[in-house]
């Protein structure tokens, strides 16, 4: 089933103004809403493929998380509607072959919207093991720079040619003291990774915890796709009753 892009649009844009957090984030959401107009790119975000290369996603977390909200709002009014138009077909006898096929869609989709909450998580993740490789590879860069400075210092040391070779030993000490600065600002660089891993793992516990709260909503919505099946089943059978007796 595909959404309208506009109304989603125009749903943002609302979602935006409500929140100072959200309005922080509207260049982003701006620069988001140009790629999701391309009519491709909106078909992967709704069906939770927009962010399958997570190298080069296509759209934020941030958004894609209110494209599952909002995509939810719509599944839900879609219910109400499929009741609505049960009871009409209850009163008139009217064909309910339709209106089956329209709920098995809808239940197509909301097995597309599960699917999509696992992709989700799983680039969480893949964002927390590249912060980590990241700063292990500074420090043992750092680590290598200095073993190599002070190995060639101790080779001038032992060979007593202190006095031809002071300026040189002079040099290195300065190579050394810039590389021990170099350390302490990738040090403050590692802190701020560490601090953006910190936070990064609280977003992430914060989107898990969303994600189980979108799966409770996800299983109710299909409880009542179930209940309104069953009660077209019985419609069904009701009318085929009184069609054998007329």
């Amino acid at each position: 089933m595909t959404h309208n892009f506009e109304e989603f649009r125009n749903w943002l844009l609302a979602k935006i103004a409500e929140s100072e957090e959200n309005k922080n984030q509207a260049g982003r959401y701006e620069e988001w809403l140009q790629v999701l107009e391309n009519e491709d790119n909106w078909k992967k975000a709704c069906l939770g493929k927009a962010r399958e290369n997570p190298q080069k996603p296509l759209i934020g977390s941030g958004i894609e998380k209110f494209i599952f909200e909002w995509i939810k709002e719509q599944d839900r009014k879609t219910i109400n509607l499929l009741a609505e138009k049960l009871g009409e077909i209850q009163a008139q006898g009217e064909n309910v072959d339709n209106l089956t096929t329209q709920i098995q869609e809808l239940q197509q989709k909301l097995n597309q919207q599960q699917q999509s909450e696992e992709v989700f998580r799983n680039n969480i993740e893949d964002l927390t093991n590249q912060l980590d490789t990241a700063r292990q590879e500074f420090q043992e860069k750092i680590d290598r720079q200095k073993q190599e400075l002070q190995s060639q210092i101790n080779q001038l040391n032992q060979q007593n040619i202190y006095q031809q070779n002071q300026q040189t030993i002079t040099n290195l000490n300065s190579s050394l003291t810039i590389a021990n600065n170099t350390n302490g600002q990738l040090q403050t660089e590692n802190q701020s990774l560490q601090t953006q891993l910190e936070q990064t793992k609280k977003d992430k516990e914060k989107v898990e915890k969303e994600l189980v709260d979108l799966k409770q909503e996800h299983q109710e919505l299909q409880n009542q796709v179930q209940a309104l099946m069953a009660e077209i089943s019985t419609g069904s059978q009701q009318m085929a009753f009184i069609q054998q007796r007329e």
